[in-house]
């Protein structure tokens, strides 16, 4: 993994400012501006650098009373989006033109682009009613690569429609070309990133939906409590569990069969027609919550499609 680290520069984490006086990889030494010394891991303290730039670009441009001025242009920007319509609630696209970069996907992917000032693209999913919403230097679609990476998602079904955070474990071996072992790490050891996301979970109404093996029902639901969070595995009664607990059972899925994990949110069909072009505001609203979960799960830049 690459880092941006130096020796005698300054950097932060959660705890603070800090120096870094010797890096040997995957080690490295830091020390406070207290005198603390401490030996840690080279990719965390980049994981989470990386985190801390991307939420401070976010809330710095949310100040502001209008998207930067010179702000990537990803696509066309969203200017034939009207609205959802009731024919696009359906599981295919006959007859549907919102996932295009002229119309809603496009939309949502300039608004973080003007959110973030970095570059994201969107990608229809073919003949499925979904779209992704990428930095596409993290997304090759050449050779199915995009299932390796984690994404932001918007579907609609027949009664809703979903948005949030995707990303798939495969049913047998990943490289480091796959996001899934990097997001388990950094969802593991990384106790900032597992309290961002539960209050992002609890503010915007966000659930994990586990569904092992593609095109099945859910496996497990998982919601957030004040103190932890709630699995709810098919008709099982529900298990109060942490987050280390939450991580263990990812990890223990069979390495020999697929999972698609979603953090979504959930929006009625006729509150999403009713709110017609507005409908990019509260779906990026949670994209931009669950950046630090997004900027965690991503490798090493790849070429763009």
């Amino acid at each position: 993994m690459k880092h941006p680290f130096r020796v005698g520069e300054r950097y932060r984490n959660r705890l603070g400012e800090y120096e870094v006086v010797k890096l040997e990889e995957p080690k490295m030494v830091i020390r406070y501006p207290d005198g603390r010394v401490l030996e840690t891991d080279v990719a965390l303290q980049a994981r989470i650098w990386q985190n801390i730039q991307m939420e401070e670009s976010v809330i710095t441009l949310e100040k502001q009373p209008a998207p930067a001025r010179h702000a990537p242009r990803s696509t066309q920007g969203g200017a034939q989006f009207h609205g959802l319509q009731e024919s696009d609630f359906q599981r295919g696209t006959a007859g549907t033109s919102w996932r295009a970069r002229e119309n809603l996907g496009g939309l949502l992917a300039q608004a973080m682009s003007d959110a973030t000032r970095s570059l994201f693209q969107s990608y229809a999913i073919y003949r499925q009613a979904e779209v992704h919403i990428v930095q596409p230097a993290h997304y090759v679609v050449e050779g199915r690569r995009r299932l390796r990476e984690a994404k932001f998602i918007f579907r609609l079904d027949a009664q809703r429609a979903s948005y949030g955070f995707y990303i798939e474990k495969n049913d047998g071996e990943m490289d480091d070309t796959w996001d899934w072992p990097r997001f388990l790490k950094a969802l593991k050891g990384d106790a900032a990133l597992q309290r961002q996301t539960h209050a992002a979970m609890l503010q915007l109404q966000l659930r994990w939906d586990v569904n092992l093996e593609r095109h099945e029902e859910l496996d497990a639901v998982v919601e957030a409590t004040q103190d932890g969070l709630r699995w709810q595995e098919g008709q099982k009664k529900p298990e109060n569990i942490t987050w280390p607990v939450f991580v263990e059972r990812l990890e223990a899925i069979d390495p020999n069969r697929w999972c698609n994990l979603y953090l979504l949110a959930q929006m009625p069909k006729e509150q999403a027609i009713a709110l017609g072009a507005g409908i990019a505001e509260p779906v990026t609203r949670v994209y931009r919550a669950l950046l630090p979960l997004y900027a965690a799960s991503i490798g090493p830049t790849r070429p763009a499609s």
